[in-house]
């Protein structure tokens, strides 16, 4: 037997060398293009998905058209009619009753000023109880357009009447947004 020299060694190893790598430049061209199959079918699918989900918004928006439609045929709560000093008591008894009868409820609201003050350029009117019980607790009444609002004219001790939204205690029972009616 013959030994083979290095020139005709190597040849046969190039060769072979060779072979291999256009068998992996082959089947990396065969994934590739089986990946852009993959990839035109999943453009398709997300063009299906895409058209789900457009209907998918569609309904949710008609839902939410629905409930708006619900909420727009729904009367507003009565305005309730009451003094500072049974807001402030109810509130002075029982917190939780108080919030359960008057918290985010439009109030129609007379009572006499206790003050009237600023904070942070916020101006509001101060109500506080007539009852006999001394209280901590008073009623902050703070402005929807203090710029609207009369509020130079008014006077220590003046019975009016505010319409607002009762927020709820704090330190004191607060209104918001408040229009003086009288």
């Amino acid at each position: 037997m013959r030994r083979q020299s290095r020139k005709e060694a190597l040849g046969n190893f190039g060769d072979g060398f060779i072979k291999i790598v256009g068998v992996i430049i082959i089947g990396m061209l065969v994934i590739n293009f089986m990946g852009d199959d993959d990839s035109s079918s999943t453009s398709s699918n997300n063009a299906n998905q895409t058209t789900v989900k457009n209907s998918e918004n569609n309904n949710a928006t008609d839902e939410k058209n629905s409930i708006v439609e619900v909420e727009a045929e729904v009367e507003p709560e009565p305005v309730i009619e009451v003094t500072a000093t049974e807001v402030i008591d109810t509130y002075n008894a029982n917190e939780i009753r108080g919030n359960e009868t008057y918290s985010n409820k439009r109030a129609r609201i007379t009572g006499t000023i206790y003050s009237i003050d600023e904070s942070f350029g916020s101006p509001y009117v101060i109500m506080s109880t007539d009852s006999d019980d001394w209280s901590f607790t008073d009623l902050q009444i703070f402005f929807e357009d203090p710029d609207s609002e009369p509020l130079s004219s008014l006077e220590k001790g003046q019975t009016i009447t505010v319409e607002g939204i009762i927020d709820g205690m704090s330190i004191n029972v607060t209104v918001e947004d408040a229009t003086i009616l009288d």
